[in-house]
């Protein structure tokens, strides 16, 4: 038998006014956790009343956990407007507050689950320059330190601090990187990281037809990522973005666009 699942809307004070928050909280005994589940881009239709979002509060409830839905600022009865992240942090952060201060006698004891859409984990994976360099260090010491002999002539402990190493330079070249570049990380992110993405589907349609994976095929993918992307940031660079709705062609074969220069951020 389906166990109640009790809805409570109410509105929290945020740094730009109301928050709409839905909560299902148990009654009968302490939760296993405290689960906080966002919704998709506000700009884009998102809200906590999307059906994967309420599945998810659900599934969450099942499993012993008390849920909390929430409405980023501007969406349904929640005050403000989109902050390109910076507010919607804000949002969730409050939202922590609230659930965790509703929970005195089980938040320190139970765990904190946060949950949102594929949409969110792949922005999350894309700002998150924590495991981005850890990946990198990871790949660093065993593609290329371990491969070259790397560990059988100077033993694991000097990988690992080789891995180690690679992390702080890595993190200081960004550090300097995001110190000076007046964009915001979106702005950053929609230019270069999403490009990458683009950049990637000849491969798919290579790898269909490349016999075994092997280091010409890896080389290859990576010389054409690299030359991709930074065919992107030199477009980008030097040709003036277009009024939004327009395009400029850079190449064309007879009537067809191959690439075109699309409205955005300059």
């Amino acid at each position: 038998m389906t166990a109640p699942f009790p809805n409570f809307r109410e509105l929290i004070a945020g740094a730009a006014g109301a928050i709409e928050v839905a909560s299902h909280v148990r009654s009968d005994h302490q939760p296993s956790a405290i689960a906080i589940v966002a919704h998709p881009h506000p700009l884009f239709g998102g809200s906590m009343d999307n059906k994967v979002v309420t599945t998810l509060a659900r599934t969450f409830f099942d499993v012993g956990a008390d849920v909390y839905r929430f409405n980023f600022r501007g969406v349904g009865a929640s005050e403000g407007w989109h902050d390109e992240a910076r507010g919607e942090t804000d949002d969730m952060l409050r939202v922590i507050s609230h659930a965790v201060a509703n929970h005195t006698d089980a938040s320190s004891k139970v765990p904190l689950w946060l949950a949102g859409l594929l949409g969110a984990g792949i922005m999350a994976a894309v700002m998150a320059s924590d495991s981005q360099i850890l990946a990198l260090s990871t790949m660093f010491t065993e593609d290329i330190f371990a491969f070259y002999k790397g560990t059988a002539r100077f033993g694991h402990g000097m990988q690992v601090l080789t891995g180690r190493m690679f992390v702080f330079v890595v993190s200081a070249v960004a550090y300097v990187i995001a110190m000076r570049i007046p964009q915001s990380i979106f702005d950053v992110a929609t230019q270069y990281a999403f490009a990458g993405y683009a950049s990637l589907a000849p491969l798919l349609v290579a790898a269909l037809f490349w016999k075994n994976s092997t280091k010409w095929g890896a080389l290859a993918s990576t010389l054409w990522t690299a030359a991709a992307v930074a065919a992107v940031a030199t477009i980008q660079t030097t040709i003036p973005a277009p009024p939004p709705g327009a395009a400029i062609v850079v190449w064309a074969i007879g009537d067809g666009a191959i690439v075109t220069r699309a409205a955005g951020a300059e």
